[in-house]
């Protein structure tokens, strides 16, 4: 077997016995490439979700230096909006989601799930929970 296959094999041992989010992140901790800003995205967004957050800023910290940005862009200020409400800071929270641009282009897939619509979810969340 190549060196790839005793590492997806490793990997997939591993993963027994977890389930969604937690799969997912193993699996891209665990193989993906460390130094692509997507990868670290990713990995960074699904850490905010299981509520590791102080990973979830590391890795996302880690995704802005491997893509070069000096400030954040529109995927991770609805990273960083995740992160805070998971913090139970609702203010931060909506002000990040509120950094979140719209797509220059848009096709059936970003409208539906693309970071503006997601943030916009997020958002309409937190003030309809204010709200009550």
């Amino acid at each position: 077997t190549s060196e790839l296959d005793d590492d997806v094999l490793r990997t997939h041992t591993s993963l027994e016995g977890r389930s969604g989010f937690s799969r997912v992140a193993l699996f891209v901790d665990q193989l993906g490439d460390q130094n692509s800003i997507a990868v670290l995205h990713t990995l960074a967004a699904l850490y905010a979700e299981l509520g590791r957050t102080n990973q979830a800023r590391d890795v996302l910290l880690q995704a802005m230096q491997a893509g070069g940005l000096d400030e954040p862009n529109s995927a991770c200020w609805f990273v960083f909006g995740r992160i805070a409400e998971q913090l139970g800071e609702s203010t931060a929270a909506a002000d990040a989601y509120r950094k979140v641009e719209s797509p220059k282009e848009t096709n059936a897939l970003t409208e539906a799930w693309g970071t503006h619509t997601l943030a916009h979810r997020r958002l309409a969340a937190l003030e309809k929970r204010a709200a009550q």
